[in-house]
């Protein structure tokens, strides 16, 4: 891609700056500018130009002329391909040509695939989509490419990032730079049923601290009906969307700008949707994946605690995992066969017995306490008689998708409670 200004009038005229990698140019009168024009129409510092993704923004630095584009006084604007820029007596096209090739037109995906593979993939096809951009001919083409791009963005910026305020700030940030708009903010319905901001983006003008206000009619409408609506108060266009997730709507999503420069129609409101389906499924998953993670953690709190308190039990107890592991042993259980943990116990047991041993763990694994007697290898190589009572330990029974009975919770783990027969110690 070569982006370029055209100097149409003026002491530059039939000349063109390339901005190349520039990410903010100045242009005015004083020789410090990026671009110095020496006409007495231009202030000293009159516009700037900045790069944001993959637009271009123009701004007026309230030149005494003030600044247009394609005729019409602007503060801020997002140049389109052609649009002409005037500041003073002096006019200058925007232009921007493809320079990528052609003939490169597909995106390889290697296999297996890594998170950073998807991600390399997903950037990819963004930098493609940014040459169709750049090779749209009008602006509706312009337009159509960019909102297919911004979808590409977000898509990327949900497999890039697993933090919220990370996922709710690029996608912001996105949104205000493509579609664009010059303020954004994500706001959640909370479990007292207010709604709260949980990211603002606040605008060029803004104060860094400052409260940006939000018309609570178009963000009530769309949290709680799940409807999008656009239209201008207090001299701002708007766009407000639901974020909606499997279950209906989490909260909603809206942008801003001021009204002589941006006014939001249908097509925005359907591209924000579609953004905000994209978020709203994402933090749907996100408190999923929190709410299993703390259930995670409170399950070892309580384990850790029980295993705390069997350890001061006289009695040795062992837990068994499904594949006949020890998975804990307490200080009495460690006192006759040692640290048994992450192997199988060493019993031996008469050949008349057997059967009933057998007997007695098949139903102990189908849920139903039994009892048998072990006969151990002691830490000193001096047989154990251990008397044990199995309990099995259930899974969390859960209710089935239909809402009816719930199926029989397998067994998860059995637990051998027991001492030594006759007093016998190791």
């Amino acid at each position: 891609m070569s982006e370029s200004l055209a100097f149409l009038d003026g002491p530059l005229a039939g000349t063109e700056k390339k901005l190349g990698s520039w990410t903010k140019i100045s242009i005015g009168r004083s020789a410090s500018c990026d671009v110095p024009i020496e006409d007495p129409s231009v202030s000293a510092y009159h516009c700037r130009i900045e790069r944001k993704s993959l637009l271009f923004q123009l701004s007026d630095e309230e030149g005494s002329s003030g600044t247009t584009v394609n005729g019409r006084p602007v503060r801020s604007k997002y140049l389109l391909p052609g649009d002409v820029i005037g500041i003073g007596r002096v006019r200058i096209r925007f232009d921007f040509k493809d320079t990528s090739d052609p003939n490169q037109t597909s995106v390889a995906l290697e296999s297996p695939v890594a998170p950073e593979k998807i991600q390399a993939a997903a950037r990819r096809i963004e930098e493609k989509l940014e040459s169709h951009v750049r090779k749209a001919a009008t602006p509706a083409t312009v337009a159509a490419s960019r909102q297919v791009l911004l979808l590409a963005r977000v898509s990327t910026i949900l497999i890039r990032e697993d933090d919220r305020e990370a996922i709710l700030g690029a996608t912001v940030d996105a949104l205000c730079e493509n579609l664009p708009a010059d303020r954004g903010a994500v706001l959640l319905r909370g479990r007292d049923g207010k709604m709260a901001p949980a990211h603002v983006r606040r605008g060029a003008a803004d104060p860094p601290k400052a409260r940006i206000q939000v018309p609570r009619e178009p963000v009530e409408k769309a949290a709680a009906d799940g409807k999008g609506s656009a239209g201008h108060v207090e001299g701002r266009a708007y766009a407000c969307v639901p974020l909606q997730g499997r279950g209906g709507p989490l909260g909603a999503l809206y942008v801003d700008a001021p009204l002589a420069d941006r006014a939001y129609h249908d097509d925005d409101l359907q591209l924000l949707a579609a953004v905000g389906r994209q978020l709203g499924l994402a933090l749907e998953r996100e408190g999923v994946l929190e709410r299993a993670a703390a259930a995670v953690r409170e399950a070892e709190r309580r384990e850790g605690d029980l295993r705390a308190l069997l350890d001061a039990v006289a009695e040795p107890v062992f837990a068994l995992a499904r594949d006949g592991a020890v998975s804990f042993a307490n200080r009495s259980a460690r006192a006759i066969v040692g640290d048994a943990v992450g192997r199988k116990l060493a019993v031996s047991v008469p050949e008349a017995e057997r059967a009933a041993l057998a007997a007695a763990l098949e139903r102990a694994w189908s849920g139903d306490p039994a009892e048998a007697t072990l006969q151990l290898a002691g830490v000193r190589g001096t047989p154990v008689t251990l008397p044990v009572r199995i309990l099995p330990i259930l899974r969390p029974a859960a209710e089935s998708d239909e809402g009816g009975a719930a199926e029989i919770p397998p067994v998860q783990r059995l637990v051998l409670l027991g001492r030594p027969a006759g007093g016998d110690r190791v």
